[in-house]
């Protein structure tokens, strides 16, 4: 199920924090060094893009540098196995997105327990989906592709990155409207985007990445799959009001931290995380990248992202996907 706490603050239900954290080690205060913030993607990726604009913010109100590292491979698992081998202490942290969540599905062995061997942080912003075709094609509702899908079963195409939430949206799109189509895996979404622009894909789920090829008239945006329109495109209607009552399949990014590390530390950094997203700038910027902060205790994430492992896991099933 979707977090239902985000975009709302949330942290006047914490209890009041303390104004010094021991560190773990019992030495000084928490944080009383640099930390390590490890990044699943290569440079210049969504996760990176945000987990380098949350981290100034963030490292100046916790009063110590956050050193980014990517990790990129596996779809995420390299580093998520390099955040689960180390210490729960507070100096490494992990920016995870919808992969983290997926992957357990996807991947018949993974090195880490994704339900036991992390502690949720904070999350970030999510990572809003829409159905996108090219301004110039005969479908303009989504009621519209539906139909021409369900007309000629099979003759629609769309394309994506296997795994991804994009992926897993279109997935459950044909599910719940009862239709085919013919889906071409791309090794990125850069070369999805340039067929879709080109015309060779009928339609594609995609991030609101793309508001810009929107704006340009290069792009429709026929539905957004969330319960409530986006703040950046007010006129496109949910999948839900469109007909697929219900229909919810959004990506997020977030933070967490080696299993067992200490509470008051998971606070201190959720207080930290929540207040850099207040700044008006990095609340800006992520709108910008088509994304929106999202605000939620540790206890409260934590149990969003236990729900959304077996919710993941069904769409692979249903969807017949052979994990790796």
């Amino acid at each position: 199920m979707p977090l239902r706490l985000q975009r709302r603050a949330l942290l006047s239900a914490l209890p009041a924090l303390p104004l010094v954290v021991r560190s773990a080690r019992g030495q000084g205060t928490y944080p009383d060094r640099p930390i390590r913030l490890l990044i699943g993607s290569s440079a210049g990726g969504g996760g990176d893009t945000v987990a380098r604009l949350v981290a100034p913010s963030l490292s100046a109100r916790l009063g110590q540098p956050i050193v980014a590292e990517n990790r990129p491979g596996a779809a995420g698992n390299i580093a998520a196995e390099a955040l689960a081998r180390a210490p729960a202490d507070g100096y490494t942290l992990l920016l995870i997105f919808t992969g983290h969540v997926i992957n357990p599905a996807l991947f018949r062995r993974l090195p880490f327990d994704t339900a036991r061997d992390f502690a949720a942080v904070a999350p970030l912003a999510n990572n809003q989906t829409i159905l996108l075709v090219r301004a110039d094609s005969p479908y303009r509702t989504l009621g519209d592709l539906i139909a021409a899908a369900k007309a000629a079963p099979g003759r629609l195409n769309t394309g994506y990155l296997q795994g991804t939430t994009q992926h897993l949206a279109n997935e459950m799109f044909l599910r719940a409207a009862g239709i085919q189509a013919e889906g071409v895996p791309y090794r990125g979404n850069g070369p999805a985007m340039t067929d879709l622009l080109g015309g060779t894909l009928d339609y594609m789920f995609y991030t609101l990445s793309a508001l810009p090829q929107i704006e340009a008239g290069r792009l429709r945006a026929l539905g957004i799959t969330e319960l409530r329109r986006s703040s950046l495109l007010p006129e496109v209607p949910t999948f839900d009001e469109d007909g697929l009552p219900g229909f919810t399949a959004t990506g997020f990014y977030g933070l967490v931290a080696p299993a067992g590390t200490p509470s008051a530390i998971l606070a201190r950094l959720n207080e930290a995380t929540a207040a850099a997203l207040r700044e008006e700038e990095v609340r800006r910027r992520l709108v910008e990248l088509g994304a929106e902060p999202l605000f939620a205790s540790p206890a409260e994430f934590g149990r969003f992202l236990e729900g959304e492992i077996p919710r993941w896991a069904a769409v692979i099933r249903d969807a017949r996907i052979e994990p790796q």
